[in-house]
């Protein structure tokens, strides 16, 4: 790490060992653990954050509804045969071509 900060801390000894087997556990040294704890911990805050948060407006919202409902529309109108084509197509690398 090129931007690197120092600073000593003091936790309590059974936290410190407890770091200490994990680090073992996940063969990482006990400061590579702990930055991976700390990092884990700010990236599940941060989802916890944007989870408070609408990802997307309620117009938003309904328009992929009713895209999701044209999709399932289409897949219930092809036959078995329309599938097995479709999947072939897929096998050989090629872009399905969806029948009319």
């Amino acid at each position: 790490m090129a931007d690197e900060a120092h600073f000593r801390l003091r936790i309590p000894r059974d936290l410190k060992e407890w770091v200490e087997k994990e680090a073992e556990k996940n063969h990482r040294s006990i400061n590579a653990e702990i930055v991976h704890l700390i990092d884990s911990a700010k990236g599940e805050a941060e989802f916890h954050v944007s989870m408070e948060e609408p990802c997307m407006t309620s117009e938003e919202f309904d328009e992929a509804l009713q895209s999701h409902e044209r999709v399932e529309t289409a897949l219930s109108e092809l036959n078995n045969s329309d599938l097995l084509q479709i999947l072939a197509e897929r096998l050989l690398g090629r872009p399905p071509r969806f029948p009319r």
